[in-house]
């Protein structure tokens, strides 16, 4: 659906993806589709998203390949995360040193996390007793971030057992680790 100039422009750019990082042409096609479908980045704004790409596989023991899955896998649940594509790769990468899972995984625990406290629920209420809110006060949704912010400093003041029944409340039994690993990594 796009028209030749910008179909061009991804082309070049997914030729320099794989010249410049450990992605293979397909990845460096769902990698740039992402960022432009999901956080509408055009031109420029599409390059930088590359170099920050290959700048997060260059600082970090996680290959391109892991991030480009974990868009492809989260869909727009990463572009609801902080609305900036290098905070995302950022999470991504993070998480991805601090747990070892799969591109894949992570990008379902973004997708999962993201539908858990953001709806009404166990999660959303467990979020609450922590002192966090996930509504502005005119009732629109925070950004996933800030929620991921506010959460580590709560859960800065809870013991460990604490912040493990906290995080199987917020995020259920099978992902409450890859929480807390975010919560972590978010200073990285």
């Amino acid at each position: 659906g796009f028209d030749l100039k910008k179909a061009n422009e991804l082309a070049e750019l997914s030729i320099l993806a794989t010249k410049a990082s450990t992605l293979d042409a397909g990845q460096a096609v769902e990698f740039l589709l992402s960022a432009t479908k999901q956080f509408r980045l055009e031109g420029e704004q599409l390059t930088a998203a590359l170099d920050g790409l290959v700048k997060s596989e260059d600082l970090s023991a996680v290959e391109a390949k892991d991030i480009a899955d974990a868009f492809k896998t989260g869909g727009n649940s990463l572009a609801q995360f902080g609305k900036d594509i290098n905070e995302s790769i950022g999470l991504i990468s993070a998480l991805r040193e601090q747990t070892r899972k799969s591109g894949n995984e992570i990008g379902t625990f973004f997708k999962t996390l993201q539908t858990r406290i953001f709806a009404a629920g166990e999660s959303r209420q467990a979020l609450q007793e922590l002192g966090v809110s996930v509504q502005n006060l005119d009732g629109t949704l925070r950004p996933t971030l800030a929620v991921l912010n506010d959460m580590k400093t709560a859960f800065d003041g809870l013991s460990e057992a604490q912040q493990a029944n906290a995080a199987k409340a917020i995020a259920g039994v099978r992902q409450f680790e890859e929480l807390i690993g975010t919560l972590n990594s978010l200073n990285r």
